[in-house]
């Protein structure tokens, strides 16, 4: 699996949790996970056959990293680890995750509001920051997209956001420990 793979499911887990709340679903049920799932789940997640009912309400995670100017190193600090005889470099950024909330179902509009709306509940923000998440904007407007599939129209409506998450690695840097300079042509008289 690589890092951004594993970033996005860390991302789609607290998403999870903080949706859930805004629905006010008990995110440990089998309702919960029929009702949100994620957009790609593994064969053996509760969800991971397409099949749901028009009656049914369901709302989709899809959570991918997003390109955005913070999205890049910010800022880079080293410092001499004495212990390690080593010179360690830090570079830190914020990270950018672009999420797409899929709702489908009769309730799929007023779901999308209400989730809009709980994301700028202390609540929901608290659960977003134990995983250092961030909503530095709120979300654009739900949008009705209704969708024809099998020969009916899907009551569908989109809600898309943006979080933010800091992020920074530490490395060995390369760094020289002495050296030697020798001096050419100049005297302490000619100075």
């Amino acid at each position: 699996m690589t890092e951004s793979a594993s970033a996005s499911e860390r991302v789609e887990d607290a998403l999870f949790s903080a949706v859930c709340a805004c629905l006010g679903v008990d995110e440990t049920t089998a309702a919960a996970q029929r009702r949100v799932r994620r957009s790609w789940p593994a064969a053996s997640d509760p969800g991971a056959l397409p099949g749901f009912s028009r009656a049914e309400n369901v709302c989709f995670l899809r959570v991918t990293p997003a390109d955005e100017p913070y999205a890049a190193f910010t800022e880079t600090q080293r410092e001499y680890d004495a212990s390690a005889d080593a010179l360690c470099e830090t570079l830190s950024r914020c990270d950018a995750h672009a999420a797409l909330l899929v709702f489908y179902g009769p309730r799929a509009a007023e779901d999308a509001r209400l989730v809009r709306d709980g994301l700028a509940s202390e609540s929901v923000r608290r659960v977003l920051r134990r995983k250092k998440l961030y909503l530095t904007r709120p979300p654009a407007a739900p949008r009705r997209v209704p969708e024809l599939s099998g020969g009916r129209w899907w009551e569908r409506c989109d809600l898309a956001l943006t979080l933010y998450q800091a992020a920074s690695r530490t490395q060995r840097a390369d760094y020289f420990a002495s050296a030697q300079v020798q001096t050419k042509g100049v005297t302490d008289a000619q100075s």
